[in-house]
């Protein structure tokens, strides 16, 4: 069992912390082997850095920021001040926490070869205008500062981020930085998503004995690592939440993985954040729940033959080529779908059978479906005749 002097809650940078830690107890406390698994996931992702976080020069003075700053600590034969004043000079400073140059210097340098977390070390306190999480060698970038915008305060023990700076050791940052990597999903130029555990799931793990921890965090990193393959297939023709809480749970692929790894559900949060400006802000929290079987199929038993072939075929019902999304997609253009408005209703009602459990939403598809049938059946033959054979294909 790990205590560590941190709380665990809905806080991005609480999720992030822990993801990092988690991430490392799982790969048994190798941090560098941690780090290249993270980042081997994102090779083409990117989180700019925002504001004070870019080194600078002003008023003829440099300012050396938080990627400079700790490339110089894990790199202190390799990276000095004069070198990074001349990276400023000639604009050649880090812009991204996830450039695979910044990455690959953090990963291959001597501290991170070399480095063994004292995980007990990581703690958090209030100390003269400050939030020191291990430490004060380093000051958080943006990125880490999003919780300020969202009332939540319970990671600054009644004290507001807009009166603190937050600050961290060296160990702190690495852990939170591999938190990142492991957590994120990508940037589709409007939000940033990350996926964490929720915190119940972060408490079970960290309750049990160190060799089990480490065995359940294989499955639950397994599973968690596939969702967020999911997730960044889905967003990229993401138009309504609705449609990724259904693909998340028609997912067969997900469901064979709860199943060989012996885990019943799996509680995650999806975070949406935006950049705006110099800073970042959550846009959203969505609550993301991963069922071995889904409640949902209990009932659906009693309408259909096989359930599993139910959601392998609606999940491809659902792909951005298809009618269904493209009828959403309609209210946004010159062009809307004559069935657009019945298609929305269908898959709110979907939504509330798969996702709710609420029996009366299957029914509530069911009748859309074919009131956006019988709408196009004289004027868009093929469409409506689409519609038609999608009911008949699920029903079987």
């Amino acid at each position: 069992m790990l205590n560590i002097n941190i709380p665990i809650d809905t806080t991005f940078l609480s999720e992030v912390i822990y993801e990092g830690v988690l991430r490392y107890l799982m790969h048994k406390e190798d941090l560098k082997e941690a780090l290249e698994y993270s980042y081997g996931r994102i090779p083409s992702g990117t989180l700019p850095l925002a504001g004070n976080d870019l080194s600078v020069k002003k008023r003829g003075r440099y300012e050396i920021r938080f990627p400079e700053k700790l490339l110089r600590i894990l790199n202190p034969s390799k990276i000095s001040d004069e070198l990074i004043r001349k990276q400023i000079d000639e604009k050649k400073t880090v812009k991204d926490l996830l450039s695979k140059d910044f990455v690959d210097k953090i990963i291959y340098s001597d501290y991170v070869e070399q480095a063994r977390i004292n995980l007990k070390n990581i703690t958090i306190k209030i100390e003269k205008g400050n939030m020191l999480i291990g430490g004060r060698e380093l000051t958080a970038p943006q990125i880490l500062k999003v919780d300020r915008y969202t009332g939540i305060t319970s990671l600054e023990d009644k004290h507001t981020n807009d009166t603190i700076t937050l600050r961290f050791s060296t160990d702190a940052a690495l852990l939170l930085l591999l938190g990142i990597y492991s957590s994120y999903i990508i940037f589709d130029r409007t939000y940033i998503y990350f996926l964490f555990l929720s915190p119940e799931e972060i408490s079970y793990n960290l309750s049990l004995p160190k060799q089990e921890t480490e065995r359940l965090l294989d499955s639950y990193f397994l599973i968690k690592d596939k969702t967020i393959e999911k997730i960044k297939e889905i967003v990229r023709g993401l138009i309504i939440n609705e449609l990724l809480f259904l693909e998340l749970a028609l997912s067969i692929d997900l469901q064979t993985l709860m199943l060989r790894e012996g885990i019943d559900r799996i509680s995650m949060i999806l975070f949406k954040i935006a950049k705006e400006g110099n800073t970042y802000k959550i846009y959203e929290q969505l609550p993301i729940m991963i069922y071995r079987e889904p409640p949902f199929y209990r009932v659906l038993k009693k309408y259909v033959r096989d359930p599993i072939k139910f959601c392998e075929n609606l999940s491809r019902e659902l792909l951005p080529n298809k009618p269904i999304l493209r009828a959403l997609r309609s209210f946004s253009s010159k062009n809307k779908f004559t069935e657009a408005d019945n298609i929305l209703r269908a898959v709110q009602g979907l939504y509330n059978f798969i996702v709710i459990g609420n029996p009366a939403g299957f029914l509530q598809f069911y009748r859309e479906i074919y009131n956006a049938y019988n709408k196009l059946a004289s004027k868009k033959e093929e469409r409506a005749n689409y519609y038609l054979r999608l009911l008949s294909r699920l029903m079987w």
